[in-house]
């Protein structure tokens, strides 16, 4: 009989907090972690921010050290990519081995959604989701002068903020009308004005129809003809659960791992965590899908108390968290964005805002910029039920 224990499939955030819950809840058995990359697992909102910004590049936190890891008795394998799961037989195929196992836990993330467009092939094109994304954008700075994001997301606003410290031309491409629209128009327009008042560029409304060049970036082609020049381009457009590799393991999938509440999927024993986990939340009644870091953390927490085999098995129903600095400016965002039909603006000053969006009644998120005290008092209110956003004081 192989000596089977837990696998964790992913050194992600999930997957490290899962390690450790799994140990917290009293597993004495074996565990192995299963990473693609070369890197022991590493903290990545810095990469971003902290790390692209630093003229010698600082390495990000490692999610585990070496004591951790001797402390945890974990056997981490890193440069070996899942490539197959047999659920009947319960082995785990990678690049390198095979991996008996009796629990498994899915924390593969989620990969950069590529831009599809002539010329993506070009040097000088970065996207940033993994250390060496953020290896090889950084090698590309010290020769640029001229940058530009395409997409007004967090992690675009973010590599703006950090591009622009480091005395680049930066432009920002958004095919929407402002920056941020599910935040409310004021919000995402005040998020705007700091990019501006940086120095920055903001162009709104626009689509990138190509990229310019022989093997190195010149320009970018919008769709209305004009061509920006570039040295780099930072790609920001979202991204995708990394799933193909479960195609034919009977793990059912559908914008992620669909799981339960206790995040196991249709396979028992298989559980998910993090970006690639598709959850029902009966606080807002639908499945979710969330790319947040607090939301990792704490399905990490969950899953791996799970995994250590508990006939207590914990559900997870949290409301989902984030936040954004970029520019001195913090966003943060609480509950859930995606539906929502009424929006009202609750405190405002020169530097802050708060907007609390409702949908059918019931408050489902609250959104702020610079404003902490607002935020932490507002964010209470969600799941409460209102007759009109109106009722609630400024």
């Amino acid at each position: 009989m192989p000596n089977r224990g837990i696998v964790v499939v992913g050194g992600s955030l999930a997957g490290a907090r899962a390690v450790e819950s799994a140990r917290r809840a009293g597993f004495a058995g074996k565990v192995t972690l299963i990473e693609a990359g070369e890197h022991e697992p590493y903290d990545r909102p810095p990469l971003s921010k902290e790390y692209l910004a630093s003229e010698i590049g600082t390495r990000p936190p490692k999610l585990l050290d070496a004591d951790a890891i001797s402390e945890l008795d974990l056997d981490l394998r890193c440069g070996e990519r899942a490539v197959g799961l047999d659920s009947t037989a319960k082995i785990l195929r990678t690049s390198n081995a095979e991996y008996p196992y009796e629990r498994l836990l899915v924390a593969t993330g989620a990969s950069a959604r590529q831009l599809e467009v002539p010329g993506s092939d070009l040097r000088g094109i970065h996207y940033l989701r993994s250390l060496d994304d953020a290896i090889s954008l950084r090698a590309s700075i010290g020769a640029a002068r001229r940058a530009v994001v395409v997409g007004a997301g967090f992690i675009g606003m973010e590599v703006a903020s950090s591009l622009l410290s480091l005395g680049l031309a930066v432009t920002v491409l958004e095919r929407e009308s402002t920056v941020f629209p599910s935040l409310g128009t004021d919000l995402g327009d005040a998020a705007a004005r700091r990019l501006t008042q940086a120095g920055g560029i903001l162009e709104v409304g626009v689509v990138v129809d190509g990229f310019a060049g022989v093997r190195d970036l010149a320009g970018v082609l919008l769709s209305d003809g004009r061509v920006l020049k570039a040295d780099i381009a930072v790609v920001g457009v979202g991204a995708t659960p990394n799933i193909a590799w479960l195609a034919e393991s009977g793990v059912a999938t559908e914008n992620g791992v669909v799981c339960s509440a206790t995040l196991e999927s249709n396979v028992p024993g298989v559980y998910a965590a993090g970006d690639v986990a598709n959850w029902p939340s009966r606080r807002f009644g639908e499945r979710i899908r969330v790319e947040h870091w607090t939301n990792a953390v704490m399905q990490g927490v969950t899953a791996g108390h799970n995994l250590a085999g508990k006939a207590n098995q914990m559900e997870f129903d949290d409301v989902p968290y984030f936040w954004s600095d970029f520019l001195g400016t913090r966003i943060q965002v609480a509950g859930r964005l995606n539906k929502w039909d009424e929006c009202r603006q609750v405190a405002s000053d020169e530097t802050g805002h708060v907007n609390v969006f409702a949908f059918d009644g019931r408050i489902v998120a609250v959104a702020a910029l610079d404003a902490r005290r607002h935020f932490s008092r507002s964010r209470r209110l969600i799941g409460e039920k209102v007759a009109s956003l109106t009722e609630l004081p400024r």
